[in-house]
């Protein structure tokens, strides 16, 4: 199961459910004194996971392109103001739509309702203070996919939406539904 969803992420996004993006960060970092930004390592799971290089060379792309193109500078030498982790995942969900009670002669119940099982796809990234090793910044993004490749111009778009609240302006939690 472990495997089928690391290869799982690779399928499209379906377009006809609506997008969950949102973030959450800490409240006590200045987030404008950062500049520059690293990849932390990752480490290999002990976990019988397939790791599935292509999906992770098209999201460290995607990232480091959004944030060269917000004035963010890459460091591969030294010691970058911050680092960035991604984490995927895919679950089993069941949409339930109901269309009432129904009053039939002699019996009166439950109307008709349709069952839609899907699976749905979550991307989040983490922006982590380098020195302490803790999380300063999450943003994610929610959504239906299907059983097609998904492309990298639209794992660009599922990062951009996600740093769009990166950094964060002086507000709790933000959501954003596409």
């Amino acid at each position: 199961m472990k495997a089928i969803s690391g290869i799982a992420l690779i399928v499209g996004f379906v377009g006809c459910y609506s997008s969950h993006v949102a973030s959450d960060y800490d409240r006590e970092v200045d987030f404008a004194s950062l500049k520059t930004f690293g990849w932390m390592s990752r480490t290999e799971d002990s976990t019988t996971r397939v790791r599935n290089t292509l999906l992770e060379k098209r999201i460290r792309n995607a990232v480091d392109q959004v944030l060269t193109s917000e004035g963010y500078q890459q460091e591969t030498i030294g010691n970058p103001d911050f680092l960035i982790a991604y984490h995927t995942s895919v679950a089993d969900k069941i949409d339930i739509t109901s269309y009432g009670y129904g009053y039939w002669p002699r019996y009166y119940g439950p109307g008709s309702f349709d069952l839609l099982q899907y699976k749905e796809g979550t991307v989040v990234l983490d922006i982590i203070e380098p020195e302490s090793n803790q999380l300063v910044w999450r943003g994610w993004y929610i959504d239906a996919i299907a059983d097609r490749e998904i492309s990298e111009e639209k794992i660009y778009t599922v990062v951009r939406h996600i740093l769009e609240k990166f950094p964060p302006e002086e507000e709790s939690v933000t959501q954003t539904i596409y």
